[in-house]
């Protein structure tokens, strides 16, 4: 309904038995179906381009397909038209009643030489060759050891936390976002650039998975189920139950792991 990549999560089944499912995959990566409720530390990864976030530089050719881990940090959590109100002012956002928003996981790329190296002390001279030291620094904060950003290709990939004391996935990657601002210094003249995606400065948004929980156990594939007391039918529903997947997790009042379902419905895609 004329939103951008909302409810941007599939589900896969796999006609193979494999290691990664089943009891024994207990320690493998949970799905986290709470809202982090701040700013945490993430791994990401993915099998798409990779390059260099300080010269534009990019990979080409069989160097794709090549699984590559980083790190960052989710610091916002709300929907594209809020984080546009944010960068370029209420004043400049034209808002599309016609368009829906969701709420999606928002990390940016940090120049860790952020210092010597942003958006005021160094211009962009010759935008045309993708070089840019230009860190808008939207959503705050310092590079961290290992930060990286997604690029073109990574799309499906998780967003992976280890701050709850195990490895759960937040979010689906859906997309990524880069800054427009005025190269000419001229006001009106209409004459705007970019920087490059996967640059310094730019950042990614991930589908959160605590807005469909519902829909991925209802359509999860593979099932838990166990067996009724007393003889019956292989065939009759009724004598099966469906048991808690172990690798489903929520947030407790003391934001511990526990390996339970929400209490409250999912909300869907929206920017509440």
């Amino acid at each position: 309904n004329g939103a951008f990549l909302p409810a941007d999560i599939a589900i896969a089944g796999f006609d193979t038995p494999t290691e990664l499912l089943g009891r024994d995959a207990q320690n493998g990566i949970g799905l986290l179906f709470s809202r982090v409720n701040g700013p945490v530390a993430v791994t990401i990864g993915g099998y798409g381009e990779s390059g260099n976030g300080l010269t534009g530089e990019r990979t080409q050719g069989l160097d794709f397909y090549n699984r590559r881990l980083g790190q960052n940090m989710v610091d916002f959590l709300g929907d594209e038209r809020s984080l546009n109100i944010g960068i370029y002012g209420e004043a400049n956002y034209i808002a599309n009643p016609e368009l829906k928003y969701q709420d999606l996981y928002w990390l940016d790329f940090d120049n860790p030489d952020y210092q010597t190296q942003n958006f005021s002390a160094t211009f962009w001279p010759q935008p045309d060759q993708g070089i840019t030291h230009l860190d808008f620094n939207v959503l705050g904060g310092r590079a961290i050891k290992g930060e990286s950003l997604t690029g073109e290709g990574d799309s499906g990939s998780p967003l992976i936390t280890g701050a709850f004391g195990r490895e759960v996935s937040l979010g689906v990657l859906s997309q990524g976002s880069t800054i427009f601002y005025d190269f000419t210094d001229i006001p009106n003249d209409n004459y705007i650039n970019s920087n490059f995606f996967s640059n310094y400065g730019t950042m990614a948004g991930y589908n959160p998975l605590f807005l469909f929980w519902d829909q991925i156990l209802i359509n999860n594939p593979y099932k838990y189920v166990t067996a009724k007391a007393g003889d019956g039918e292989w065939n009759d529903t009724t004598r099966w139950t469906q048991e808690l997947d172990p690798l489903y997790y929520t947030l407790d009042a003391n934001n511990k792991l526990q390996n339970a379902l929400p209490k409250t419905d999912a909300q869907g895609p929206t920017d509440a």
